[in-house]
């Protein structure tokens, strides 16, 4: 009889259900061996050993068994540990492979603990039945594990490394360990047959920890009672001596309470009782209930019923299916700290829901894929229910909203998977008050980002994903739930955004990084933190100079390059690392009434002579801005353009065309204030808003100048279109100007003649236009003219109060490259705003949307609604 045939033969009358069972176990043992060191080519043996004394015990509970399985195993790993072999084929990440190596270079007891409880899913009572040490024993294992693993793996905190262990855990299930077809085809070391079988585990003591913290309670699983001797009760009602007093009836009435849901909460989630009792979160809520509803615990709060019955609170939001927990926050009055731990709570419980939910997804699969509309697969058909579903798939759909959660599609697969319905979380006025918790919130609404194959979403929302999870990460301490939960996610979504998972390739055939992904990229170079954009940049510049084939820092990226950039800016270390960081401005606020202009006035001198733009090298920015000034008011355009930054700007014939001279500083602005505060990072520029202070606050639209350094510290103007009239008094250039214009299009509607005009004044036409009743010109100032009837244009002007030419007061373009700028920093879209009376008394504003077309600049669309 080989091992194999032997592992199927139990005594004691359990051969047949024995032998369902312990074939599923080949695997799981030759995982075990694996992850304490046994090397690939000695698992068969290994396995065959263990089963080889396993299968000769005699036990009759299957609890047991699994113990002494257990016990067999580590008695047989010092016999085929200790060689060296290389495992790097056998992973998939990187960072598995370094975990995998991190594990083995721990001290046995610390190595058995972890990948006991981690990654073979043992909790602790069975963990100290194996290994027969106390309960106490082996948290002290764990936790001096992971401060081992977090130290060699250097890692910023004990919550990433378990994640690292839960990633790490997923590629070890990755791994298919075939066994041999007899034992001749591994070799099997030899075992003398007088070797000792350990004794039956007994039943340990349990062991209150009464300093156990969350992290502590995440590893354990569960709170511990002392078997101490019984305590007193609580008084009777008749025995309390006054409000603030516990009584029996108050236990008692808790204890029906607790009951009253927990017996009618398998209804309402739709799954099964026995299902029900094997819940994680339901396990823990038994156990805190048996601590805090106790007699001993009551004792101890005989004299509190205020902190008591916060802790009931605390219990019943625990124990309540995820829709009961939320619809209870508002009522629980919980502190802040309080309530990020509901919140935990929630979010493991719902985490468990999903889990069950999707193994019902995946058992229907077949079933489901009929569920489409238009040949594709519709969550909301699945959602509206159907009679002909199964009974399991009908109790999922009508439990969805007890559970909170929801169905969609899979982003890149057909088959639905499960998310969190966060709705009634968001309308929590308890939640939105807490920042922290609003925040967390917001991280669960798209939890989970990845599974084992790679993203959960599309490659195009994932720069606003990392970017949403980015800014918490960096606001919250290291210690806050939302940091500890979602760091780690954070790390894996943005790996998995660059190196792609399973079926989401990054490059194409011909090794070119597909467009979606260069996208994306390029956003989050942009529109995000320092972290990203710091990571990012340097692979966007060598990506694209390479034609997007490839990056020496793509190449070089490590697992925990973004946690690194995360970890330097938190302490204030990053930014001086970036483009232009270590640029400092001097604070400075000017009033334009007394300012001394004679360093301006001397900076254009020398400037404008051969417009030089290394004179501007670490020239501050309000000296730039005065400069500009300057020479608008000498109607010197060339020297503005010049200033002026982007690469995307016009050409300087162009410019100069549409160029008008606008009103001075000085005119408008009583003061200008700059400090470093207004400088706001997009990629590699920086960006600086000034604060003004105009003259008259009812002048409408306000600019207000800001400033970008694109260059090796030099700053520029921003980029920008800036026509403003004041059209009250009775000359007016730009009248003129608009009139002229009129005249000589009117007569041939040669487009052409709108060539010389600039963004300000074919504004100005279409308010000649409509006054003069000329619908044919209206139509030609629109971008898509032949799409537009007559009658809807004079009515959609009529309905934004544009008023005649002839009655405007003030008339105002506008457009910067900040706001209205295309990705390469080109302007396409400009606003136009315009004042008018209304009823012969008080004035209205109101704008309109100009866009740059190739003949020109246009209106765009007038629907006003």
């Amino acid at each position: 009889m080989d091992a194999n045939q032997r592992t199927n033969r139990i005594p004691n009358g359990r051969d047949q259900t024995t032998s369902e069972w312990t074939p599923q176990l080949h695997g799981q043992v030759m995982r075990f061996g694996f992850q304490n060191g046994v090397p690939a080519d000695k698992l068969n043996a290994f396995q065959q050993a263990v089963y080889k004394d396993f299968s000769s015990a005699a036990m009759d509970d299957e609890k047991e068994l699994d113990i002494l399985l257990y016990k067999t195993a580590i008695l047989k790993l010092p016999r085929f540990t200790g060689s060296e072999e290389a495992a790097e084929d056998m992973f998939r990440f990187p960072e598995d492979l370094e975990t995998h190596k991190a594990i083995l270079g721990l001290d046995a007891p610390e190595r058995i603990a972890l990948t006991l409880h981690y990654l073979q899913g043992k909790q602790l009572q069975e963990i100290s039945g194996i290994v027969e040490r106390s309960e106490l024993q082996v948290l002290e294992s764990l936790q001096a594990g992971l401060r081992q693993l977090q130290e060699n793996l250097g890692i910023a905190d004990v919550a990433a490394v378990e994640k690292r262990m839960e990633f790490a855990g997923k590629s070890y299930g990755r791994i298919e360990f075939s066994m041999a077809e007899s034992e001749g085809e591994a070799e099997i070391p030899h075992i003398p047959e007088n070797t000792p079988m350990p004794a039956p585990v007994a039943k340990r003591t349990k062991v209150l920890l009464a300093t156990a913290g969350l992290f502590l309670a995440g590893v354990i699983g569960a709170s511990y009672i002392m078997d101490n001797a019984r305590a007193d009760l609580p008084l009777t009602a008749a025995e309390a001596e006054n409000e603030n007093q516990l009584t029996v009836e108050m236990l008692e009435g808790w204890k029906q309470q607790y009951n009253k849901i927990r017996q009618s909460s398998p209804e309402r989630l739709g799954i099964d009782e026995g299902v029900y009792n094997q819940l994680e979160y339901v396990k823990k809520a038994d156990q805190q209930m048996e601590r805090v509803l106790s007699n001993e615990h009551a004792e101890q709060m005989k004299n509190d019923k205020k902190k008591m019955q916060r802790q009931v609170d605390e219990l019943m939001l625990q124990i309540e299916t995820p829709k009961e927990m939320v619809l209870l926050f508002s009522d629980a009055f919980l502190s802040s700290a309080e309530t990020q731990k509901v919140l935990v709570n929630y979010a493991l419980k719902t985490k468990e829901l999903m889990l069950l939910s999707e193994e019902v997804l995946a058992t229907n699969h077949e079933e489901l894929a009929e569920v489409e509309v238009n040949g594709e697969l519709s969550a909301e058909k699945l959602l509206a229910g159907r009679s002909d579903f199964t009974q399991e798939v009908q109790n999922l759909v009508d439990s969805l909203s007890e559970r909170s959660l929801t169905v969609i599609k899979h982003p890149s697969e057909d088959r639905f998977i499960t998310r969190r319905n966060t709705e009634a979380l968001h309308s929590s006025n308890l939640l939105n008050s807490d920042y922290e918790a609003s925040n967390y919130i917001g991280l669960l609404m798209n939890d989970p980002y990845f599974d084992e194959k790679g993203l959960l979403q599309p490659i195009s929302q994932m720069p606003y994903i990392l970017t949403s999870i980015e800014r918490p990460l960096l606001e919250s301490v290291d210690s806050s739930p939302l940091y500890q939960d979602f760091a780690a996610v954070f790390q894996h979504a943005f790996f998995l955004t660059l190196k792609g998972g399973e079926g989401q390739t990054v490059f194409d055939r011909q090794g070119i990084v597909k467009g979606e992904y260069q996208e994306a990229w390029k956003q989050m170079a942009e529109q995000s933190g320092n972290p990203l954009i710091y990571v990012m940049l340097p692979i966007i510049d060598e990506m694209e100079a390479s034609g997007w084939t490839g990056s020496k820092s793509y190449d070089e990226l490590e697992y925990d390059s973004i946690m690194e950039a995360l970890e330097m800016e938190k302490a204030g270390k990053l930014a001086a690392k970036l483009p232009n960081g270590d640029v400092a401005i001097e604070p400075q606020l000017i009033q334009l009434e007394r300012h001394d202009f004679a360093a301006t006035e001397k900076l254009y001198k020398d400037f404008s002579a051969q417009h030089d733009l290394a004179m501007l090298k670490n020239v501050q920015p309000l000296d730039v801005l005065l400069l500009f000034d300057h020479a608008n008011s000498l109607g010197d355009a060339e020297t503005m353009w010049h200033l002026l930054s982007g690469e995307a700007k016009p050409p300087l014939p162009e410019y100069k065309r549409i160029w008008r001279q606008q009103p001075g500083l000085k005119e408008y602005i009583k003061w200008i204030e700059v400090n470093e505060e207004q400088i706001t990072r997009i990629g590699p520029r920086l960006h600086l808003y000034l604060s003004i202070s105009p003259k008259d606050e009812t002048v409408y639209p306000q600019f207000t100048p800001s400033l970008v350094m694109q260059g090796d510290a030099t700053w520029f103007m921003q980029y920008h279109l800036y026509e403003n009239y004041d059209l009250s008094g009775k000359e007016s250039g730009y009248k003129k100007n608009v009139n002229a214009l009129y005249n000589e299009f009117k007569e041939s509607l040669d487009e052409k003649v709108l060539d010389k005009a600039s963004p300000g004044e074919i504004a100005g036409l279409l308010l000649k236009a409509f006054e003069e009743e000329n619908t044919a010109m209206l139509l030609l100032l629109f971008e898509e003219p032949e799409a537009l009837e007559e009658s809807y244009v004079l009515t959609q002007l009529s309905g934004r109060s544009v008023p005649h030419f002839s009655d405007a007061l003030s008339a105002a373009f506008y457009s910067d490259s900040f706001y209205y700028g295309n990705g390469d920093g080109s302007i396409e879209h400009g606003s136009f705003q315009f004042e008018g009376p209304n009823d012969g008394a008080d004035v209205e504003f109101n704008q309109l949307t100009m866009v740059k077309t190739p003949s020109g600049w246009r209106f765009g669309d007038l629907n006003m609604y």
